[in-house]
């Protein structure tokens, strides 16, 4: 029996597409090899821009010996003679003091006045730049990186933090070129790797991905998301059997959670593997928030829809042994439900009624249950019983056409073939099928022979 893929086969990590994607390390403004370049940007062997005259390098003297030793106290030199008519290049300074201090709201405002004064001023373009990443104002960095490139200072950091930006606001392609660009400076770098490598995920671009994260992964084995990452791409063109190993490596690292062993449950299923899907959900059970107890049904729920109502019943037991606390009534209702179908199949018709009807009682109009209490009167000819229950379904939106599907077959069992063919149409008006009118079509023949 082949099972289709379920619906819980999206991204096993959301936020890729949203947020922040992952902290950076290797880029990271706040290490030390960007500190360590960000004070060169105004030490005494940097290219002052714009140039200094002869009547501001004295100023520019008094105040170097504090750029690193105490920014404070150059910040206090230098905004004592401030006037609107200084040159540019002290409004620059002024801002690069306030962002090393990390005060980056007054460091933005002075970086903003140099460039009013000089607006291709490249190193208070970086710098600014640099405010907006560290506030994670990623899409306002945008235009500043593009214009540090612009005026010629396109490096691994300029294009590494402009990709990221992109990448942040789901630009995916512009991303990828811009990742493309700082790896031609840094190609070992990790935070570029990895971000294009989740650029060609979320364009789809699942091989060259694959690809990616496998050079990732042989690099950086204990880092979880790699394998996660590629279990997406390895789903999304239904490589199940690599996903399943991808996912029993982190479990074999005790890297799991619920959700990797729901998944990998999943794939099991899917792959027809029955005892190891039981095994895995079980095993998740214990790593799961027993409060959100709608997300332990799943795996009963995927078990009954499979039609693999041992292993259903079987993982309700175990579910049940470990939630002892009451259960929302939503979910209550649903477990009964699922605990019916395990049942009917299981012939165990008594139980299951007895089931269906503690639904009824606690929800008065689930269709569900009526109409399993209506096929289980329909197949004992208990037909009176049979009908209530299908016509009380049929009152409601989401259920009346399967309800008058139902009361066809049931009035076809009795010989009312007439009565059957209104109830059947109806139904195929509302829901057309093929199958249905298949079955309009064989009961119209016995109609025209009578």
């Amino acid at each position: 029996m082949k099972i289709h893929i379920l619906t819980i086969f999206l991204c096993i990590i959301p936020f890729l597409a949203m947020g922040q994607p992952f902290k950076l390390t290797d880029s990271d403004p706040k290490s030390d090899e960007f500190k360590k370049r960000f004070f060169a940007s105004y030490g005494v062997h940097s290219e002052i821009e714009p140039t200094l005259n002869q009547k501001d390098r004295p100023f520019y003297q008094k105040v170097f010996p504090f750029l690193e030793s105490d920014p404070k106290k150059a910040i206090s030199i230098i905004e004592e003679e401030m006037r609107p008519d200084k040159n540019a290049a002290f409004d620059f300074l002024i801002g690069n003091l306030y962002y090393a201090l990390e005060d980056y709201v007054l460091a933005e405002k002075n970086l903003k006045i140099a460039l009013r004064k000089f607006p291709d001023f490249r190193r208070a373009w970086r710098t600014l730049a640099l405010c907006l990443v560290q506030q994670e104002r990623f899409k306002e960095s945008i235009e500043s990186w593009l214009k540090v490139i612009g005026l010629g200072g396109g490096d691994a950091q300029s294009y590494g933090l402009l990709a990221y930006a992109h990448l942040i606001e789901e630009k995916y392609h512009s991303a990828l070129k811009a990742y493309g660009m700082a790896r031609m400076f840094k190609p070992d770098s990790l935070d570029y790797k990895r971000g294009e490598a989740q650029c060609l995920l979320m364009m789809e671009r699942y091989p060259d991905a694959i690809s990616l994260y496998d050079e990732l992964i042989e690099e950086n084995p204990s880092i979880r998301d790699f394998w996660l990452f590629q279990v997406n791409a390895y789903i999304a063109i239904e490589n199940h059997a690599s996903a399943i190993s991808n996912l029993e490596v982190i479990r074999s690292m005790q890297l799991v959670d619920w959700s990797h062993l729901n998944l990998l449950g999943n794939l099991y299923l899917i792959s027809e593997n029955y005892n190891l899907a039981l095994q895995t959900y079980q095993e998740s059970l214990f790593f799961a928030k027993k409060e959100d107890f709608n997300k332990l049904l799943e795996p009963m729920r995927n078990f009954v829809n499979a039609s693999c109502f041992q292993e259903a019943y079987l993982y309700f037991i175990e579910l049940r042994k470990l939630t002892k606390q009451p259960i929302p009534i939503r979910d209550q209702v649903e477990l009964d439900i699922l605990l019916a179908r395990i049942q009917l199949q299981s012939e165990q018709y008594g139980d299951a009624v007895l089931t269906l009807k503690n639904v009824i009682e606690k929800d008065p109009l689930n269709g569900v249950a009526l109409i399993l209490l209506g096929e289980h009167a329909m197949k004992t000819e208990n037909f009176a019983r049979a009908n209530i229950y299908f016509e009380r379904a049929s009152t409601m939106d989401d259920f009346k056409v399967d309800a008058w599907i139902q009361l066809g077959r049931l009035n076809v069992q009795q010989s009312n073939f007439k009565r059957a063919l209104d109830y059947l149409n109806k139904a195929n008006r509302l829901k057309p099928t093929q199958q249905l009118e298949d079955y309009i079509g064989k009961i119209k023949s016995i109609l025209s022979r009578m």
